[in-house]
């Protein structure tokens, strides 16, 4: 027995290490709301300079069910005297068209709580830097967007508030 108990030893620590390895095994660790954010940014940032945007599924995914609902409301019921102006990209602001040069410079956790962070993000938006606020909610083991508040004062809710004639 005493033979075969290093061996066992072993073996379950090879199995555990394993099953770290596989696939799916991150999926139990949840990211951090910092990493995520960074992976959503980053690959916006990607799109934008690419000239591609993101599907409304894949979109609608990234918001919490209120602010996905409220989203969807403006597109079907949108304000017919909403002034021209530029465009807002919900992630990096106003005046982010396909094409422009973006990028995520960093974040840090500011308030909220560990399951309802508030996060300060800088981020450069043609050459030139720029600061959003990010409300976070944990959701089934995941982060959702509730809300994000641009350097220039307005916010993605307000926004989509007035598209929807709210």
């Amino acid at each position: 027995m005493k033979r075969i108990l290093p061996h066992l030893l072993a073996a379950f620590a090879l199995s555990f290490a394993l099953l770290g390895l596989a696939p799916g095994a991150a999926a139990l660790a949840p990211q951090s709301v910092l990493e995520w954010l960074h992976d959503v940014y980053a690959a916006e940032a990607a799109r934008i300079a690419h000239g591609q945007s993101l599907s409304d599924a894949e979109f609608l995914a990234l918001l919490t069910p209120q602010t996905a609902k409220l989203w969807r409301e403006a597109r079907e019921h949108p304000t017919p005297d909403l002034p021209e102006g530029p465009t807002l990209n919900a992630f990096f602001g106003w005046g982010v068209a396909p094409g422009s040069k973006v990028a995520f410079v960093g974040a840090a956790v500011v308030l909220g709580t560990v399951d309802a962070p508030v996060v300060l993000v800088d981020l450069m938006v043609k050459e030139l830097p720029r600061r959003v606020v990010v409300d976070v909610v944990e959701d089934a083991r995941s982060w959702r967007i509730a809300n994000i508040v641009y350097d220039a004062g307005d916010d993605f809710v307000s926004f989509e508030k007035r598209l929807a004639r709210h």
